[in-house]
């Protein structure tokens, strides 16, 4: 079975799962100097990485339409110079998604919320344990830096324990 992959266009599609064509995303790398080739493989993170900021960041205005599929586009929303952003994909939201798709390339959020592999050595004992950088979560600067363009709070979101 292939991997459904549909770009949103702007106008609220039901079915959406990506803010970011293939095209766009090796463009967008291509401009940088670095190539993606594998189409597949593209299509699982852009669809990851989508879904990764509508879960993680916190948009302004209200969805322009309650079957939309994705959280863009909004109403209501501008971005940090008072822009007007309603109706559209914002080239933020593109550029951030370009990114944390190629940092992640598909992996499993849950398995990434914190960096590294520790060792610790009690004399003749030695322990390995996940989260080396003291359980510190993973971060996406340029990604977030995108993103921070056009977030209502300024910050990730947070869910209630």
């Amino acid at each position: 079975m292939a991997v459904e992959f549909v770009v949103e266009d702007g106008t609220g599609l039901t079915n959406s799962t990506s803010y970011v064509s293939v095209a766009e995303f090796q463009q967008y790398w291509e401009n940088r100097g670095t190539v993606y080739s594998s189409e597949s493989s593209i299509q699982k993170w852009l669809n990851e990485a989508t879904a990764y900021a509508d879960l993680t960041y916190c948009w302004g205005g209200t969805i322009a339409d309650d079957d939309q599929a994705l959280l863009v586009p909004r109403i209501g929303w501008a971005d940090v110079y008072g822009r007007d952003l309603d109706d559209s994909v914002p080239t933020y939201l593109k550029n951030g998604v370009c990114e944390l798709a190629a940092a992640r390339q598909g992996v499993d959020p849950e398995a990434s919320s914190t960096v590294g592999v520790a060792s610790k050595s009690y004399g003749p004992v030695s322990v390995s344990y996940r989260g080396g950088s003291n359980g510190q979560s993973v971060k996406y600067p340029t990604a977030e830096k995108w993103f921070g363009m056009m977030m209502l709070c300024r910050g990730l979101r947070n869910w209630p324990s």
